[in-house]
């Protein structure tokens, strides 16, 4: 089946959509939603395509699962973004989104490719103790606060390569695949990295090595 909100559609009140169960492929795209927008606790069976939509308000995707390719591509987020305890059974894909507010995918499990290339995180972008079991590529993304990768763990491998990072923790964060920062500017540790692996490389551009072994 077929589950379609009319394409370049305005949402002027509060969307709430809390608990919902979309059995068919999903199209909100691109939409407007000019207020607080609760998709918490949904479960998307299917094709999820939100690509192109702008979120003026709240946007609640906390304990929310995608079981199909969740298209979350080109997005806009002015105020706080919860995708926290959300679960991704097959592609994300958050391609040159952009989040003005704090972003919070912590305690969060991907269980496929996950795309976050060429996004922006103007406040703290929270990913701790989120878990990628595929690839997670985060390359020549911004994060112009705070990244916090605290306790995640990647099973794949990980890409921030031609990131741009101002201030980022990976404390107690466990590679089991490449981790490439390579070519990562604007980089400051907040504190103490203690990143472990199991037959895990590491690359960092030797501004970054420099760094580390200073305990900058």
């Amino acid at each position: 089946g077929l589950s379609r909100w009319m394409e370049e559609k305005s949402y002027n009140s509060i969307a709430d959509f809390r608990g919902s169960q979309f059995n068919g492929a999903v199209y909100f795209m691109p939409s407007l939603f000019n207020s607080t927008a609760d998709f918490g606790g949904s479960r998307f069976n299917s094709f999820a395509n939100f690509a192109g939509s702008e979120f003026k308000g709240a946007t609640n995707f906390s304990h929310s699962v995608f079981d199909e390719y969740a298209n979350i591509a080109d997005l806009k987020f002015n105020s706080t973004t919860d995708f926290s305890y959300s679960v991704f059974n097959h592609t994300a894909n958050f391609w040159l989104s952009k989040f003005n507010g704090t972003a919070d995918f912590g305690y969060s499990m991907f269980n496929s490719t996950t795309f976050f290339m060429d996004s922006v995180f103007n406040n703290t972008a929270y990913f701790w103790h989120s878990v990628f079991h595929n690839t997670a590529d985060f390359s020549n993304s911004y994060f112009n606060d705070r990244a916090v990768f605290d306790y995640t763990l990647f099973e794949g491998d990980g890409y921030f390569t031609e990131s741009a990072m101002n201030t980022s923790s990976f404390n107690s964060s466990a590679f089991n695949g490449v981790a490439d920062f390579s070519n990562n500017s604007g980089y400051k540790k907040e504190k103490k990295y203690i990143i472990t692996g199991k037959g895990v490389e590491i690359l960092f551009d030797q501004k970054i090595m420099d760094q580390i072994k200073a305990g900058a």
